[in-house]
């Protein structure tokens, strides 16, 4: 059986799939939005995964979501830019982002802070078409902003592991000894209050660590976990699986 031609991201779900919110937390770089409507579907997504395509092939990983799908789901992928293909009335972000903007246009504009992308036209051959001509003319510069919001999202990832008091200034004309980052998986063992009890899946160290205002839903007994250990202090960075508990 000839096997599936899977994005990027596909292939690291495949056989993983319990794990499909860390891996799109650390992999995923776009969101490409497309309508919910039939139309949409048929023919405003072949759009867009033909701008996935192309930007897969410059190793940005971007995943396709209908405008109503990602309305369900809050603020999951706040911090990630977005492709809108499809008109105002054809897609709710397009709308939201653009008012009653008519006519066939694409590009690329930051809104309140967050890189957003466009390619849309008053019909569907229209949108096709602003896909085609945003690929040809703009699509380098878009894949340049992406790479600098990846480095972004990475480096505020890494100062997020550190407390606030850890954090060390100094004069530009001296060198800075970034600290080292130990990566390791746990299992929760118990939790009381803001507070879990963690034991190392590899030494079985068990220890006690506070529990991260954004994860503190998905923290219960069995839940696997994985914590980094940095000048001296561990923090629980993400959720790994449920709780499930092997003994």
């Amino acid at each position: 059986m000839k096997e599936f031609d899977l994005s990027r991201l596909g292939s690291l779900l495949l056989g993983n799939e319990t794990q499909y919110l860390s891996i799109l937390e650390d992999n995923l770089d776009l969101i490409i939005v497309v309508g919910a409507w039939e139309g949409s579907e048929l023919i405003d997504r072949v759009g867009a995964y033909e701008l996935q395509r192309e930007l897969e092939r410059r190793g940005i990983n971007s995943i396709v979501l209908t405008d109503t799908y990602l309305a369900t789901i809050g603020d999951r992928y706040a911090d990630r830019p977005l492709f809108l293909i499809g008109g105002p009335s054809a897609n709710s972000l397009s709308a939201q982002y653009f008012g009653e903007l008519r006519g066939t246009v694409f590009g690329f504009r930051e809104f309140d802070g967050r890189l957003v992308g466009y390619a849309f036209g008053d019909t569907g051959r229209e949108t096709l078409l602003a896909v085609k001509q945003f690929i040809l003319n703009q699509l380098e510069a878009f894949f340049t902003k992406l790479l600098i919001e990846r480095g972004i999202r990475r480096v505020k990832g890494f100062i997020k592991l550190l407390e606030p008091q850890e954090l060390i200034h100094q004069t530009v004309d001296r060198a800075v000894e970034m600290p080292a980052v130990d990566k390791r998986t746990g299992q929760v063992i118990s939790v009381s209050g803001n507070t879990a009890e963690v034991m190392d899946l590899e030494t079985f160290e068990v220890f006690e660590v506070p529990i991260p205002k954004e994860i503190a839903g998905r923290i219960s007994p069995g839940a696997e976990v994985e914590y980094w250990v940095s000048m001296g202090k561990k923090r629980i960075v993400k959720v790994i699986s449920g709780n499930t508990l092997f003994f």
